[in-house]
């Protein structure tokens, strides 16, 4: 989120090469995520030929104030996941799988 939030609309592609160094995740890694966080309404997109232009639909402002935009009671993380968004706030408690 914290790339979406500096920069935006970007496509995966643009988000994987914005990954901070020493991040090991895939294209379809990424891919994933963000598909997730659609579903989650947390990212928007828009057409762009045949990509997909990424933007946030929360703030991060909302996101610091500690609003539970999309977090579930319970969600499980892996420790990769957790260490990426750890900053996230979230209903209950991030759990290690």
């Amino acid at each position: 989120m914290k790339i979406i939030w500096r920069e935006n609309p970007m496509t995966a592609e643009q988000i994987v090469q914005h990954l901070p160094e020493g991040t090991d995740w895939n294209d379809q890694t990424v891919r994933t995520i963000i598909n997730r966080l659609m579903k989650k309404k947390a990212l928007g997109y828009q057409k762009s030929g045949r990509s997909c232009l990424y933007y946030p639909l929360i703030s991060e402002k909302e996101c610091v104030r500690g609003e539970p935009f999309f977090f579930k009671p319970g969600l499980q993380w892996s420790r990769r996941q957790q260490k990426y968004f750890a900053h996230v706030p979230a209903y209950g408690t991030l759990r290690l799988k």
